[in-house]
């Protein structure tokens, strides 16, 4: 199943601009059949934050290299509707790329190039459609980290590269809520990187586990509430 994904998601990443326009069909489909802005200010002024938090890894890639991102976030949701947070990620395992050149006829020279990304992220929600316990949104985030890029020739390690990177992703999520508390996720989408463009834009799919720690806290405090 896994390599179903990963072959998928390089598709659309060979060809993200057609993924970029039907993201930006969508969008504009949600913007002219709701007022987003009036509705995200609503539901922030009508209704006391709770706070979300949990694990939002995913997979994606390094060019065409799977790598998998590990991620963490916590934030304030509102009225199930829109929610804001910081999250923070990273690739942690290091990416291998093997490339090899010809230096002579039939005389190779071995590279071994590893890539890490880290970075923070600050972003949001808008739940566009519900049905009974499912919850289609849109996220957006926009991050700043830095990319690390180690390269060996033939065992000899070259100058460490140090790569800034300003990811903003965005994509469709679907979301399934268990209990009032907890609720599972599924989404992908695209990440664009102004800064290294070709290196870290990319699309990615995750699937995750959000935990409301508000709600939690609210039943803990009125078990009959």
């Amino acid at each position: 199943m896994r390599k179903i994904f990963d072959s998928f998601c390089i598709l659309i990443t060979k060809h993200h601009r057609y993924y970029t326009y039907l993201l930006f069909f969508l969008y504009s489909q949600v913007a002219a059949s709701q007022s987003v802005p009036d509705s995200i200010l609503y539901y922030f002024q009508n209704n006391k934050g709770a706070l979300i938090g949990g694990f939002h890894n995913r997979n994606s890639f390094l060019g065409t290299t799977p790598v998998k991102v590990y991620g963490a976030k916590i934030g304030l949701d509102y009225g199930r509707k829109v929610s804001f947070f910081l999250g923070y990620y990273t690739t942690y395992k290091v990416t291998d790329r093997y490339q090899y050149k010809e230096i002579k006829p039939n005389v190779f020279d071995t590279i071994v190039r590893t890539t890490n990304i880290s970075y923070l992220s600050i972003g949001g929600d808008y739940v566009f459609h519900r049905y009974k316990r499912w919850d289609f949104d849109i996220p957006l985030m926009v991050g700043v980290g830095l990319g690390v890029r180690r390269t060996h020739i033939n065992n000899r390690q070259q100058p460490i590269e140090r790569l800034f990177i300003l990811p903003i992703e965005t994509g469709v999520r679907a979301r399934y809520n268990i209990v009032s508390w907890l609720s599972i996720d599924a989404s992908t989408g695209l990440r664009f990187s102004p800064f290294n463009f070709y290196e870290f834009t990319s699309s990615f799919y995750s699937f995750g586990l959000n935990i409301r720690v508000g709600t939690i806290l609210k039943k803990i405090k009125s078990p009959n509430g």
